[in-house]
């Protein structure tokens, strides 16, 4: 792979191997009983020494990296796909590299999912074995979601991830969910990504800071203008909005 020039590696499984936990053979040069997982981040640091001299910024990912994996991994890919998703690997690692995957040919939500937790957008038509010309839909709708929070990137590239700290957000009097809270780390303002998972119905949120602060204005993934707070955050179904001091 070096010698071909490849920039990365994503590691297929990294995670677990199979339902073995405990070696047994001692021909292996370790101990009776050792652990299987004892040198998952070793063979990755081997890996690096060998690609240092080819290309000091080879990337090394792996699937669904646990946690001491990161030691050795520069990104963790995972695959996250139903509304009830919690973001725990962002929580571990707020400020960590990770790729999440995108598999439908309208699948506005994963986007939008990808915006709330700061995830990489892999696209993935026919589960790798597709072209991106495959699901048209999905990439412009990627495309525009990621040139907003690039726009907006000291919120929601750079910013602080807090989920639902800092904020509280309801529709109709009740407790909305999903939506995550970023805070500025050079102005300590926070920002809010809020999304609308339904399918059918459109809704109206409201949202109020935990500090009695305001957010002045927000705007939706796909329409550039920008609205004033006032009156509730309108989302289409299917859409997500961001929200701005």
């Amino acid at each position: 792979m070096l010698d071909l020039g490849a920039d990365g590696i994503l590691f297929d499984e990294c995670l677990h191997h199979s339902p073995a936990l405990l070696c047994f053979d001692t021909t292996h040069g370790h101990r009776y009983g050792a652990m299987v997982y004892a040198n998952d981040t070793e063979l990755i640091r081997r890996f690096a020494r060998r690609s240092q001299a080819v290309n000091a910024d080879f990337l090394f990912a792996g699937e669904a990296c646990y946690d001491w994996e990161f030691a050795a991994y520069h990104l963790s890919y995972h695959r996250s796909e139903g509304k009830k998703h919690l973001p725990l690997t962002r929580y571990l690692l707020p400020d960590a590299p990770l790729m999440t995957a995108v598999t439908g040919f309208n699948d506005r939500n994963m986007i939008n999912q990808c915006l709330l937790y700061r995830y990489i957008i892999s696209y993935e038509p026919y589960n790798f074995k597709g072209s991106l010309d495959d699901f048209p839909l999905t990439v412009a709708y990627g495309a525009q979601m990621d040139a907003l929070r690039t726009a907006l990137r000291e919120y929601f590239w750079d910013g602080e991830f807090r989920h639902e700290v800092g904020a509280r957000v309801t529709c109709e009097g009740e407790p909305h969910h999903p939506y995550a809270v970023f805070v500025s780390r050079t102005s300590g303002k926070p920002a809010v990504a809020v999304a609308n998972y339904d399918a059918q119905a459109a809704i109206t949120v409201e949202i109020a800071l935990d500090s009695g602060g305001p957010l002045a204005r927000y705007r939706l993934v796909d329409d550039p203008e920008w609205r004033a707070v006032a009156d509730g955050v309108v989302l289409p179904p299917c859409s997500a909005a961001v929200v701005v001091p």
